[in-house]
């Protein structure tokens, strides 16, 4: 799944980092370069100007991160050029980003030979190989941009990623030598001690995660992965009302972030806040322009319809979920929860 892909754009880029300036300084001024940077490259000109101007603007909303203009640019594009790579690339990573992971695979196997954005599509791949019962080859993916020359802040990014990989699947080992990693590349940054205080959670050490949080805090907690740090170790250790003020005090700061809005829907449902977590889930299906279709925020919308007793509309979101993703335990977890809901009357 998605070899071909892996295999070309990995080529790109050890071809790229063969070609890097040996003197440090140039070297050190290239891994500076903006994160613009990730969406440039090798755009390519066609000579036909209503592809190109479709390219440049689905290009211009990538950098900007604005992923619904990219996958409404991008679509106008292929109704007219359906076999242009690098306008299915920029589809797949757009897709990726809202969690439509199906739909972005078969976006990246249309994107055969692009080298477009080749660091984005990378990370974008790797995460749908995660959701897709494909670990080890995120891994992989993961483990080759890390090797491919990049400076510390982004490696410090990449490896975020590559942890949450080994958390998704609950892969604790894989999880404690990524947090190991992270730190010692970085001692005074919250993204490593949140993996720490995460991985120390999984082992279930209160104390240590504890400790791992109160660092994250001191250099800068207000991270996305900080604040779900600290909302899973409430959660983690039966505090569920201080999990969801952590949920409430940090929305603002990282909205954008599925993994928070995850996070935070768990806060809601332990507290007994079931409207609350209706209203999350309507306002994340508006901002997401009507569209939800990541898992994980699909689970927290089926088991609170669950709760509040709309059965008929938990069970058709779950098994919608088990013909997707049925690898996911999250989603048999959620399904028996959904079913016990629907015998009993009560909240599951």
């Amino acid at each position: 799944m998605l070899i071909g892909l892996r295999i070309w754009v990995l080529g790109c880029l050890v071809g790229v980092a063969s070609a890097a300036p040996s003197d440090p300084a140039a070297t050190d001024a290239a891994n500076r370069r903006p994160r613009s940077a990730m969406v440039s490259g090798a755009l390519p000109q066609s000579g036909d100007a209503t592809l190109d101007g479709q390219q440049v603007r689905a290009q211009m909303m990538l950098r900007r991160q604005r992923y619904r203009r990219v996958l409404s640019e991008t679509r106008k594009g292929l109704e007219a050029h359906p076999t242009d790579p690098a306008l299915h690339q920029m589809q797949a990573i757009a897709l990726a980003e809202f969690g439509d992971y199906h739909g972005a695979q078969e976006s990246f196997e249309l994107a055969m030979g692009s080298e477009f954005a080749i660091v984005l599509a990378l990370v974008a791949e790797a995460d749908t190989l995660r959701m897709l019962d494909e670990p080890g080859a995120a891994q992989a993916v993961r483990a080759e941009l890390l090797n491919s020359g990049v400076s510390s802040n982004r490696e410090l990014v990449m490896l975020s990623r590559l942890f949450e990989d080994y958390r998704y699947h609950n892969d604790v080992e894989g999880m404690w030598a990524v947090a190991h990693r992270a730190t010692a590349l970085d001692p005074t940054t919250s993204l490593a001690h949140a993996m720490m205080a995460l991985s120390h959670i999984a082992m279930g050490n209160e104390a240590e995660a504890g400790a791992a949080l109160w660092t994250a805090q001191r250099y800068g907690g207000a991270s996305a992965l900080a604040s779900i740090a600290e909302i899973e170790f409430h959660l983690a250790f039966e505090r569920p009302m201080v999990a969801l003020q952590v949920s409430d005090e940090r929305r603002e700061k990282v909205l954008k972030s599925k993994a928070f809005m995850v996070s935070r829907g768990r806060a809601l449902l332990a507290a007994g806040e079931v409207h609350k977590a209706v209203d999350m889930c309507d306002l994340t299906v508006w901002r997401m322009s009507g569209d939800l279709w990541d898992p994980s925020l699909l689970i927290i919308q089926a088991v609170t319809y669950a709760r509040m007793g709309w059965v008929d509309e938990s069970r058709a979101i779950m098994e919608e979920l088990q013909r997707s993703y049925p690898h996911l335990a999250a989603v048999q977890e959620a399904m028996q929860a959904v079913e016990a809901a629907s015998l009993s009357g009560t909240e599951p």
